[in-house]
């Protein structure tokens, strides 16, 4: 079904001139469905392109920007937009009211003295902001789960190294000398979404140390000799699923009864299920039931997560740390 494109709001001349965007160009499965934000950007050379059914506008057009002309240099970023773009306009709506809202001048490179996506953010649709409030009222698992899934550049990672969950490169392990299990920690050392270097790798202790037998375990494998434990850095990242079939292993081993690991059994199919791209409503209610599934479920993060979760929510969830930790440190420092 063809939908008539508004034009309310936008000035005459310009009517006649806008393309817009093909959907055969769009990437994001959100782009498929209804409501949203429309813009249109003018430029400078005079082309001027639309764009429909944006779920987040200050997202979409930054990446726009960075491929036509500003190639991830951000040092005069404003003074680049304003060289190659003259108005940029926008609308959001829902299917109801898709024929009456009115396109706003948001920006003009006469007028503004600032870069447009902040104001932009004011015509996100509720699903990121609902997201964004969820992962900020559980910063701890907000903090996880970028880590164990945000394909983070390398400098980025240096950069704001003390607020990731780093997590473990082993795989559980029990040690029956003391009669205690030691599971992994899930952190970055399972993401598979970064481009793992050697420094990055080194940052780590591969395997887990058993003084008792006097050899590294947990390597998902036979436990090695300790001289073999700098050659264990192929480990990373570590495979969520294999961790926790070896706690489910350990659990079995070490219950007294099948009544006793029955009832701590983790159901490995129900964790790692396959989902599709998931309302809010429903990730909400995996989250609140199951939040280890919610955490490490790669289709979670592949079909859903992944189109919602960009680089400024993750500077939200640092700055918020960077705030816990300040906090942490002014009570320390009063308290002492």
């Amino acid at each position: 079904m063809k939908i008539d494109k508004v034009y309310i709001g936008i000035p005459s001349e310009l009517k006649s001139l806008v393309f817009w965007i093909g959907r055969e160009f769009r990437k994001n499965d959100l782009s498929f469905k209804e409501g949203g934000t429309s813009i249109i950007v003018e430029y400078t050379n005079g082309k001027v392109f639309g764009y429909d059914w944006i779920k987040y506008p200050s997202r979409y057009v930054k990446k726009i920007f960075d491929f036509d002309f500003l190639n991830s240099s951000y040092i005069n970023e404003l003074d680049f937009i304003k060289e190659n773009v003259s108005r940029i306009y926008a609308r959001k709506y829902s299917i109801d009211n898709y024929t009456t809202e009115t396109f706003i001048e948001v920006w003009n490179n006469k007028t503004s003295n600032n870069l447009p996506y902040p104001i932009l953010d004011n015509y996100t649709v509720e699903i990121y902001k609902s997201y964004l409030s969820l992962f900020l009222k559980n910063i701890d698992f907000a903090k996880q789960y970028i880590s164990i899934h945000y394909p983070f550049d390398y400098r980025y990672l240096i950069d704001y190294w003390p607020y990731f969950e780093k997590g473990s490169a082993h795989y559980c392990t029990f040690i029956s000398d003391i009669d205690w299990v030691y599971p992994s920690v899930f952190g970055l050392s399972y993401n598979k979404n970064i481009r793992w270097n050697s420094k990055l790798r080194a940052k780590f202790e591969y395997g887990f140390s058993n003084p008792y037998e006097g050899y590294i375990e947990g390597t998902g494998s036979e436990p090695v000799e300790y001289d073999e434990q700098d050659y264990l850095d192929i480990i990373i990242p570590l495979d969520a699923k294999k961790e926790i079939e070896s706690r489910e292993f350990i659990s079995f081993k070490i219950s007294s009864s099948i009544e006793e690991y029955e009832k701590n059994s983790i159901d490995l199919s129900e964790m790692f299920d396959e989902h599709n791209y998931l309302e809010f409503h429903e990730f909400k209610s995996i989250f609140k039931k199951n939040r280890l599934k919610a955490l490490i479920n790669d289709s979670i993060w592949d079909n859903t997560l992944s189109f919602i979760i960009d680089g400024s929510f993750c500077d939200k969830i640092i700055d918020d740390l960077k705030m816990l930790e300040i906090e942490k440190l002014k009570k320390a420092h009063n308290n002492g």
